[in-house]
């Protein structure tokens, strides 16, 4: 007769360790849209991956893209949250504690921007659903919806990779264009 014993389901042999925890979380937060590796070089790519790098778009912006939606988009509240000294807030409001869903999201700037491309109420239902700016953008890259002949996915892409790029502008004391 076997006694009976306490399994973690997460492992193949039912035993308990941290690294299936962080999985088992993960997993929890952002389901099975995100990219997990199984060991060295052996990548399962799921569909959003497979979106983003089969835009019609330059390198650098499906670049930009994969670090908002992997979580390590240097926004300042990001930084100043890895014991960087410097303050938070955002560059362009001052009132907005800077990480990748307000730079991108709901910024004044950003939302003027999102405003003069017709996609400013869209923006806004898809931040209600949830405060992550990866999970923003996940979402909002996941549509596949026209704008005219353009994908979506492709005008958010730019769009929030203009956001950034003026961002980066104001940072460095350059003078940025207002939107329109």
């Amino acid at each position: 007769i076997l006694e009976d014993f306490v399994a973690w389901h997460h492992t193949r042999s039912g035993m308990f360790i941290v690294r299936s925890a962080y999985h088992a979380e993960f997993h929890h937060q952002f389901g099975s849209n995100w990219n997990r590796s199984a060991g060295a070089g052996n990548s399962h790519q799921c569909e959003s991956w497979r979106r983003v790098w089969g835009l019609k778009l330059p390198g650098k912006v499906k670049h930009f893209v994969w670090k908002v939606m992997r979580g390590v988009l240097p926004c300042l509240g990001t930084l100043a949250g890895r014991h960087n000294p410097m303050m938070p807030q955002c560059p362009h409001c001052r009132i907005g504690y800077e990480d990748s869903q307000h730079c991108l999201f709901t910024c004044d700037r950003a939302l003027d921007i999102w405003k003069e491309l017709g996609l400013k109420e869209e923006v806004r239902k898809t931040v209600l659903e949830d405060r992550s700016g990866a999970i923003t953008m996940d979402s909002l890259m996941r549509r596949d919806d026209l704008l005219g002949e353009i994908p979506l996915a492709e005008i958010v892409a730019v769009a929030s990779w203009y956001i950034w790029w003026q961002r980066r502008r104001l940072i460095k004391g350059e003078s940025i264009r207002p939107p329109n």
